[in-house]
């Protein structure tokens, strides 16, 4: 059987013009994976705006699904090096999932979690500090220190610390934890 990626993109493209959400979310991983595409986050973040303005007109805001496609979203503006616009969309995610999940649903942790490295990325390590704690203390009382969600907030909350000049604090939180 021959295999025509070209054609098969073209047919996958044709599809998410006329709308179906589907087709969008694949172009959006191909292009942001690579994956039978030469990667080009800049399609990728293309792809990424059709598809939360497709939920957002199909489910309205504050659905699950948009959600999930804003928080592609901002992870495709972090690609494309924009990060002032990915800390707007992550901080747009983790409020509307703080609304309709609560501060303590899954997705809404992470959605601090990312919030918090968006900050950190701009270089405000005192605000991702805050946030990274929050999220290291919520993942702490739902999860167990053992668990590896709260591992890896309990490492970024170590690095806000060392990135803010805190050594001493960071070096105790290590030892503290990680023996």
């Amino acid at each position: 059987m021959e295999i025509n990626r070209e054609r098969a993109v073209r047919l996958i493209t044709s599809a998410a013009e006329t709308g179906l959400i589907e087709a969008m979310e694949k172009l959006y991983d191909m292009y942001n994976s690579g994956t039978g595409v030469g990667l080009d986050y800049r399609k990728s973040l293309y792809w990424a705006k059709k598809c939360v303005e497709q939920y957002e007109n199909d489910y309205g805001e504050k659905d699950e699904h948009t959600l999930t496609a804003l928080h592609r979203l901002a992870f495709a503006y972090y690609n494309n090096g924009q990060h002032s616009n990915a800390l707007e969309i992550d901080e747009k995610v983790y409020e509307l999932r703080s609304k309709v999940l609560g501060e303590e649903h899954p997705d809404t942790l992470i959605s601090l979690n990312n919030l918090a490295y968006e900050y950190s990325e701009l270089g405000n390590h005192k605000k991702a500090l805050e946030l990274t704690n929050k999220a290291y203390e919520l993942n702490y009382k739902l999860l167990g220190q053992e668990h590896p969600t709260t591992m890896t907030m309990l490492n970024n909350l170590i690095y806000e610390y060392s990135e803010l000049g805190d050594h001493k604090k960071a070096l105790d939180l290590k030892r503290k934890y990680m023996n």
